[in-house]
């Protein structure tokens, strides 16, 4: 009995804490996480390092600590710090397993551990544990939604998911239903707003306005056309406040937006605002962006923002593509014996797993040298120079000496006029550079199918648009090819949708 007395004043103490613990995150686990984002590592160390041998504290402080590995990881590619920090991980998972059922962050920790994992596997191209870890992501996540559906930080990783499944090739749907996966893209943004707009609106769930922003922009640059602008307003809201300019990981997704909606004239005002201090882990990649928003533009400077970056970075994405954008400044400045001096670094550095650095490494193989006016169309139309760019393609020196060559010149014939507004001029350059590259591995062909799918989305012709959009995806072999498949995959959902909001 007097066991039991003892086991029964224990609850009740207990109780409080699980009750508040259920209803809201410590807020010293709040702050902590914010300065973590910050990319202060050392100034979170005190609350991050002293254990309490509470669990349910220690609870929150173990997801912390995974959450800096993940993200130590993430920006510096370093195959030590993934092992060592796997390790640790695999403690956590064991220690969240022991938590009772009752607390809402159990299954969420668990699930949001491996779903960032999974991410940092497919860094160093594990695809297969990468797979085994989404699946038991979706599974935890799910449950902590089922169980608890008013706990949003599982609710905005559940959006994520259902995002990423949404997007998944037909061909591998068999997969996602076997697995019992579902999702949709449209499911998974309307979760990912409600943690936003949660966010903004309850004190409590402040901390998650941040991922979830991270999250967005993740959707927002792979599956839609334009940006949307609920998100562009908040992170210009964030930028007047003084917010941005104090948080690389806001600068990169603030800019990485700008970029894609072609404003590099703004973008490059945010990355000039990076400037790490000594506590803080660096983020190299923003000096390659930078040095991208600096080519747009023909400055001399980029070259110095990408030697930061390769000087630096000690991980394996983008080298190659920075080698080969500072080939093309030399290039652009008729300085051919740089350019190949550059390209050679294109096949020693760095690892081709992106899309940039696959076509960087094609274009160092094949040892055809760019067209220079064709370059320098694109890169002004990159920036958002479309007139530019215009006049360059009007005076460009014809004729052009291969079928990629004229390929090209029709995709990016179609893409300025498409910016500009020409829509019916654009789709007549784009199908023609449909026919003539479908057997490149340029990627031309298919994305003029895919933004010929998209005029047509735009001109409310959801037939033609569903017809371009099936065109895309018939092809395959080409650079970019997930990137381009996904936004083609989203774009026959957008159809669909509209159908249907036309049927009812």
């Amino acid at each position: 009995m007097h066991t039991l007395k003892i086991f029964i004043s224990l609850i009740l103490m207990l109780l409080p804490v699980l009750a508040k613990l259920q209803a809201v995150s410590p807020e010293e686990y709040r702050s902590c996480f914010n300065t973590i984002s910050r990319l202060h590592f050392d100034e979170a160390k005190s609350y991050l390092e002293t254990n309490k041998e509470a669990p349910l504290l220690d609870a929150y402080r173990y997801h912390l600590r995974d959450y800096r590995a993940f993200l130590k990881i993430f920006l510096d590619e370093n195959r030590n710090d993934f092992d060592e920090a796997l390790e640790k991980r695999d403690e956590y998972l064991d220690f969240w397993e022991g938590l009772p059922d009752s607390f809402p962050g159990k299954e969420y920790f668990i699930g949001d551990s491996y779903l960032r994992w999974s991410m940092l596997r497919m860094k160093f191209n594990q695809k297969i544990r990468a797979g085994w870890e989404l699946n038991k992501a979706y599974r935890n996540l799910s449950a902590s939604v089922e169980k608890h559906p008013g706990y949003y930080p599982a609710v905005a990783d559940l959006g994520i998911m259902e995002v990423l499944i949404g997007t998944v090739p037909d061909r591998y749907r068999w997969v996602m239903d076997l697995l019992n996966f579902e999702g949709t893209i449209a499911q998974g943004k309307k979760k990912i707003y409600k943690v936003l707009q949660a966010s903004l609106e309850r004190e409590q769930w402040a901390y998650l306005e941040k991922p979830t922003l991270f999250m967005l922009s993740f959707v927002e640059m792979n599956t839609s056309e334009k940006v949307d602008d609920k998100l562009m307003n908040r992170l210009l809201a964030m930028d007047r406040a003084g917010v941005v300019e104090q948080e690389p990981l806001i600068i990169f997704l603030y800019a990485d937006l700008l970029q894609k909606e072609y404003q590099n004239e703004r973008a490059l005002e945010i990355l000039n605002y990076y400037n790490p201090g000594k506590d803080a882990v660096r983020f190299h990649y923003l000096y390659y962006m930078k040095g991208l928003s600096q080519l747009y533009r023909f400055d001399q400077e980029c070259l110095k923002s990408f030697d930061i970056f390769t000087d630096n970075f000690n991980g394996l994405h983008f080298l190659k593509s920075a080698y080969q954008k500072k080939a093309w400044f030399y290039l652009l400045h008729q300085d051919t014996a740089r350019y190949l001096n550059e390209m050679q670094y294109v096949l020693e550095e760095g690892a081709a797993m992106t899309g940039a650095d696959k076509q960087a490494l094609n274009e160092a193989e094949g040892g055809d040298v760019p067209h220079a006016d064709l370059l320098r169309a694109r890169l002004l139309f990159d920036g958002g120079y479309f007139k530019d760019a215009l006049e360059v393609l009007n005076e460009s020196s014809l004729p052009l000496g291969n079928l990629s060559e004229r390929t090209e010149f029709d995709y990016r014939m179609g893409r300025v006029l498409h910016m500009l507004g020409r829509y019916e001029e654009a789709i007549n350059y784009y199908l023609r550079a449909y026919v003539t590259g479908q057997e490149l591995e340029d990627y031309f062909a298919a994305n003029a199918m895919l933004m010929t799918g998209r005029i047509y989305l735009k001109l409310q012709e959801t037939a033609k648009a569903e017809s371009a959009f099936e065109r895309c995806l018939d092809l395959s072999g080409f650079n970019y090819q997930y990137s381009i498949h996904q936004k083609a995959r989203a774009g026959l959902a957008e159809a669909e949708n509209t159908k249907r909001g036309t049927l009812n």
